[in-house]
């Protein structure tokens, strides 16, 4: 769960790297929509990990011990 983690946090990040550059370079609605979109998706799936593992417990169902 740990990569998921890491990846929605990145997915997140990115996608404000990406609205602000499309602000501050002037690339288009369509890229700030992109970078905007990328963010919310990212804080979504930042918080539906976050429930996953708290607030359920419940995490990846093991098959081998790491």
């Amino acid at each position: 769960m740990r990569h998921l983690r890491l990846i929605s946090i990145a997915m997140t990040a990115l996608g404000i790297a990406v609205a602000a550059a499309a602000i501050a370079f002037d690339l288009g609605p369509l890229a700030t929509l992109v970078g905007l979109m990328l963010a919310v998706a990212g804080i979504v799936k930042v918080a539906t990990v976050a429930i996953w593992n708290g607030f359920f417990g419940l995490g990846p169902v093991k098959t081998h011990d790491d």
